[in-house]
């Protein structure tokens, strides 16, 4: 087998990007290799998400560093995340994070160097339910439109809690919990609903959109048990299966409205 060798080089480097910014406030992980062979360099956030960046071979012809920076949203130069994230309902669950490929001599590579794809990672927390990772997304900014685009094809290892997904060009990238444009999307679990076995005892009303979302739950002979108005849903209610004390056995329905009008019914099995 013939021998091959690679110099690599593991830097973490701190640069101000202008004389009245502090250092501490930009971040780059960077690695370097030479051709053709692959590399993977990690990035731990200050707010503990980590971030990998796979590179396969043969995905540069020449030798490259991957730079992770941190975008500061309050830097005027990064004006159009706050234009971005006004447009989009989804919630953030990472600051932006901009990544290019240079040269050995800082020199950034335009997007036709890039011979195949790179696989970007992001974890998630800990805490998420399975419902919420399902609506994790990997978003990239679209500095034409001032959106975030969701980029397709993402994988989700549920063991090793990351979310990846392959690109073709960098870009600024953001982890996202896609919200819902109308409460007919709603995701309604558990359901039968076990009162004594469900480990937090609620029943949970997820991928609801941001806003004001009124909930109701009537019995089948049409009482109404529940009711709350919930002034902003971001993305999900819960209801603990009481109306001052816990209702009975039995199936009860649903409603539920959002304050663009949109509105929901389905049924709901409660087991005490």
């Amino acid at each position: 087998m013939r021998k091959k060798n690679i110099i690599i080089f593991s830097l973490i480097i701190t640069l101000a990007m202008a004389s009245n910014i502090s250092s501490s406030n930009v971040k780059f992980a960077v690695r370097v290799v030479a051709p053709p062979f692959g590399y993977t360099t990690t990035f731990q956030t200050d707010e503990g998400i980590i971030i990998t960046i796979k590179v396969d071979d043969n995905v540069f012809d020449i030798p490259t560093r991957i730079e992770i920076q941190l975008v500061k949203e309050e830097l005027p130069e990064f004006y159009l995340m706050q234009s971005a994230d006004f447009k989009t309902s989804n919630i953030p669950i990472s600051a932006g994070y901009d990544i290019v490929v240079k040269d050995i001599n800082g020199k950034e590579l335009s997007e036709d160097k890039f011979l195949d794809k790179v696989k970007i990672s992001f974890t998630y927390p800990s805490n998420y339910n399975l419902a919420q990772v399902n609506l994790l997304r990997i978003c990239r900014l679209n500095e034409n439109t001032e959106n975030w685009l969701v980029i397709t094809g993402h994988k989700i290892d549920v063991r090793n809690k990351i979310i990846s997904v392959d690109v073709q060009h960098f870009s600024i990238f953001r982890l996202f919990l896609a919200v819902s444009c109308s409460v007919k999307e709603v995701i309604v679990y558990p359901n039968p609903f076990y009162v004594d076995r469900t480990l937090d005892s609620e029943v949970k009303f997820t991928n609801l959109p941001k806003g004001e979302i009124t909930l109701h739950i009537y019995n089948i002979a049409g009482e109404r048990v529940f009711e709350r108005t919930y002034p902003d849903a971001s993305g999900g209610i819960t209801w603990n299966g009481k109306n001052n004390r816990y209702v009975a056995t039995g199936l009860y329905i649903y409603y539920l409205k959002g304050a663009n009008g949109d509105e929901v019914k389905g049924k709901l099995s409660l087991i005490r």
